[in-house]
């Protein structure tokens, strides 16, 4: 009879770390079009106010049943403004070990570890 591998991480931590992958690809995002907006001049306030307004209608409840989600969003975007998200590719770096240190240091304090 054949011995039972038991699983690498159990559905919690699979779970966990799903979540963890999410909230760091979409603070990533969040900060690719905060520093867009940079280049392009904007400062202060303004970016403050972007940021606000992206992190209201992400934070967005259900109104009458009804949720804004990711895909209704980007099809509106596709139809409306001729945008392919098929085009998003993402670069994934190894991050010097110098660095590694200081995003170890915020990962801690927004409460990963």
């Amino acid at each position: 009879m054949k011995a039972r591998i038991p699983p690498i991480m159990t559905k919690k931590q699979s779970q966990i770390m799903y979540e963890k992958a999410a909230y760091d690809t979409a603070k990533s995002v969040i900060g690719a079009v905060l520093y867009v907006l940079h280049l392009r001049k904007w400062h202060g306030d303004r970016i403050q106010k972007f940021y606000a307004d992206i992190l209201s209608i992400l934070e967005m409840p259900p109104i009458l049943g009804k949720s804004l989600n990711d895909y209704d969003v980007r099809a509106f975007l596709a139809e409306k403004y001729d945008i392919d998200f098929s085009k998003v590719k993402i670069q994934f770096n190894v991050v010097p070990e110098e660095k590694m240190k200081k995003i170890e240091q915020i990962r801690k304090e927004e409460g990963y570890e």
